[in-house]
């Protein structure tokens, strides 16, 4: 059994490539000798309609913006108000004071700190348009809340200290230096 020939042939300069010649390179179709088949001529192309279609404004935007999206029209970019630096450490110190309070009401000192420092930022938000009045709003409260508190919790302590305080047990006792009535 042997193989069939190759379709490019045996001869070595059928081995090249293929390259087209200008017969090849004819435009598919009919030749150019053959009439146009019988019937109607072809229609010139018909004219753009003249309809308009509606134009429809992207999502979001209303009808007499002429740009959506602001690109060109509008006001430009502002940088928000600094946030008052004071007004973060009066709300802060507001709130370890709350923490502290419980704590023999040593949180009531931190919260008068927190309080004044509220104050004293509120007036400078005023004065200078910064944001944070919100910051400073807290601090001045919890402030004051927490050092209600502590007032509070001192004098409680104070009552507690001395209705346990004895004075008639004998001062020679030495295991009980506080007596309490039986």
């Amino acid at each position: 059994m042997t193989n069939p020939p190759p379709p490019w042939g045996s001869d070595p300069d059928d081995t090249q490539p293929y390259r087209p010649t200008g017969d090849d390179l004819q435009p598919p179709g009919p030749p150019a000798d053959v009439p146009p088949p019988p019937g109607p001529a072809p229609q010139q192309p018909s004219p753009p309609p003249t309809e308009q279609y509606p134009v429809y404004q992207p999502y979001g935007a209303s009808a007499g913006q002429p740009n959506a999206y602001g690109v060109g029209v509008g006001v430009p970019y502002q940088a928000p108000n600094p946030t008052n630096g004071m007004a973060i450490g009066a709300m802060v110190t507001s709130l370890v004071g709350l923490v502290g309070c419980f704590c023999y009401g040593l949180g009531g000192i931190i919260g008068l700190v927190g309080a004044i420092l509220g104050h004293v930022s509120l007036r400078q938000i005023k004065r200078t348009s910064a944001g944070g009045r919100g910051m400073a709003l807290t601090g001045v409260i919890v402030g004051w809340i927490v050092f209600a508190l502590a007032i509070i919790g001192w004098i409680a302590l104070g009552i507690i200290i001395a209705n346990e305080w004895d004075t008639s047990c004998p001062s020679s006792d030495p295991d009980y230096p506080f007596c309490s009535t039986p």
